[in-house]
């Protein structure tokens, strides 16, 4: 987890190879649902259009069937990202007598967010479209930190610096985060 540009996806697929599980990663699912003309994608496709939320309940659908791919475990990318999902991930964790080992927050200050963002060069990466973002990061994934830091599952990781480096943080705070369970 973490704000926008905090590197989630990249860690995610690097954490995800590094111990050999699956990336799950619930935009994608979504648009490659999307992509599938099934009744699920006709739910899909007008949210994608519009650019809103779509529900929890179909997110979860589709993050859980991917769960079940892989036995050995997953990497989550910037999945719950509010309390609605955290409680339906809560649910479906608990159906399938599984428990999170870590929640991984990467963090990174506002300036550093914005650098990363305006130098991807996308259309949607401007200042204020940025700042909101981050606002709503904070509004809607706060409560999720404060939730899983409650539970003791959280790890905060500082986002700065290259990948690999921060990789290796990840990695370490994971091992640190399992060894207490």
């Amino acid at each position: 987890m973490g704000p926008p540009g905090s590197g989630k996806t990249t860690q995610s697929e690097l954490i995800g190879k590094r111990l050999g599980i699956l990336h799950i990663y619930p935009g994608r699912l979504l648009r490659q649902e999307a992509d599938t003309g099934s009744p699920l994608a006709s739910k899909i496709q007008p949210h994608l259009d519009a650019g809103t939320m779509v529900s929890a309940d179909i997110v979860l659908q589709l993050v859980e069937r991917e769960m079940a791919r892989s036995p050995e475990g997953y990497a989550l990318d910037g999945f719950p990202r509010d309390m609605e999902q955290a409680i339906k991930l809560e649910e479906v964790l608990h159906k399938r007598s599984e428990e999170l080992d870590a929640v991984v927050n990467l963090e990174l200050d506002e300036d550093e967010i914005h650098r990363r963002l305006l130098a991807r060069g996308r259309p949607d990466d401007k200042p204020e479209i940025i700042s909101r973002r981050i606002e709503l990061f904070h509004c809607e994934t706060d409560p999720v930190l404060q939730f899983y830091d409650r539970r003791g599952v959280l790890v905060s990781v500082s986002g700065r610096g290259p990948a690999e480096q921060v990789t290796e943080r990840v990695l370490s705070a994971i091992v640190s985060q399992v060894q207490l369970l």
